[in-house]
């Protein structure tokens, strides 16, 4: 059973939707995978159109939905599902959610689950996201380490920096498996855009929120020299913080362009990822970045900060992994890509694809999935 606050058609929330969905997809032909999860997408007052909320449903071959409404998240309601299910595995997509974490774990913790549980924090025990609502998150985990019950579970971190973060959090002895996420494979890559030398289109998929750095990348394009366009895609969580980013915005100099666009669902973004030279995020942390990841495979090479799992990506030919702290190279390197012509951005343009398609099929990745819950 794979708990989640949010699956498709949920697209508000980002990656933790596609981790999902990606996961169950893979691992349905191993198990039956049963997916329990809210009803509504996030910051909507209303549920999804055209499911059934508040009973099972089937979604593809091996995989059944449960939609909750916000009266069956409660306690009473999660503990009687679970209880009476009581599943062989449980898969807890979150670290802080409470129906979806909580409420599991304290079921757990005094024995009323016979569930071998695995918990994956999707990146949000990065010191950076512990900074957002820091009372309430480390009185969560002073609880969770109070109780032992962190010992008890398995952790699914998708790189070594979530391993070194599990280990800050709950100590050297926690049972953490490191493995990639879940993916697509990547389609044939799209060769008939063209690049003039001079003009740059860029495109940044991500929530407007502190944390995603929209800031930091807003202000980088304004300093460009060369012509640019900057489209943000995502929906605006910090309104108080889109005010801020507007202020640059609303001074910008006539060779550069930035747009909020709006939401883009996950069938679209392939093809809107193929009207633009180049994807940006200057993000404070990300424990995969499926967004990046469908860039790269889309043969979109990527300008990114250094606090993703996407290394060393310019000695790949697929892009720039940059410090926080060095906004003007990211004008630099903006720049650099705008002046690119035909023939350069083409050899860029096959390293992010190729980069992509070597992590679509890695051959032990399935192997580690299954070993996540069977050894």
């Amino acid at each position: 059973m794979v708990l989640s606050d949010w699956f498709a058609p949920g697209i508000r929330a980002g990656g933790p939707v596609t981790s999902s969905v990606n996961f169950s997809y893979a691992m349905q032909n191993d198990f039956n995978i049963h997916v329990l999860t809210s009803d509504r997408d996030l910051g909507d007052s209303q549920a999804y159109p055209n499911v059934n909320v508040n009973r099972w449903s089937h979604f593809d071959r091996n995989i059944s939905t449960f939609y909750c409404s916000p009266q069956y998240q409660a306690y009473s309601s999660i503990a009687s599902m679970l209880e009476r299910s009581q599943p062989d595995f449980l898969y807890l997509n979150s670290m802080f959610s409470k129906s979806f974490t909580v409420f599991p774990l304290w079921l757990h913790l005094f024995r009323k689950l016979q569930s071998t549980v695995v918990l994956a924090p999707r990146g949000m025990l990065r010191k950076t996201a512990l900074h957002f609502k820091p009372i309430k998150k480390h009185g969560f985990l002073n609880l969770l380490r109070a109780t032992g019950i962190a010992h008890r579970i398995r952790f699914h971190a998708t790189d070594k920096q979530e391993r070194a973060d599990i280990h800050r959090i709950f100590g050297r002895h926690s049972r953490v498996h490191v493995i990639g996420n879940c993916v697509r494979s990547p389609k044939p890559r799209n060769t008939t855009q063209t690049k003039v030398s001079g003009h740059l289109k860029i495109i940044s998929v991500g929530r407007i929120h502190p944390i995603k750095n929209t800031h930091l990348l807003v202000n980088a394009v304004a300093a460009a020299e060369n012509r640019l366009t900057l489209d943000l895609y995502g929906p605006i969580e910090d309104a108080n913080y889109w005010k801020t980013c507007q202020q640059t915005i609303n001074q910008l100099p006539g060779h550069i362009r930035i747009r909020h666009r709006g939401i883009v669902h996950a069938e679209k973004l392939q093809t809107t990822l193929d009207c633009y030279h180049l994807f940006a995020l200057a993000t404070a942390g990300e424990n995969f970045g499926h967004a990046i990841y469908e860039a790269l495979a889309a043969g979109k090479p990527v300008l990114i900060s250094d606090q993703t799992p996407w290394k060393n990506l310019q000695a790949k030919q697929a892009g720039w992994d940059l410090p926080l702290n060095a906004m003007r190279a990211y004008t630099q390197k903006l720049d650099q890509c705008a002046l690119m012509g035909p023939e350069e951005y083409n050899r860029w343009s096959l390293g992010a694809h190729q980069l992509a398609t070597q992590f679509a099929h890695s051959k032990t990745r399935r192997l580690e999935y299954l070993k996540l819950f069977t050894e």
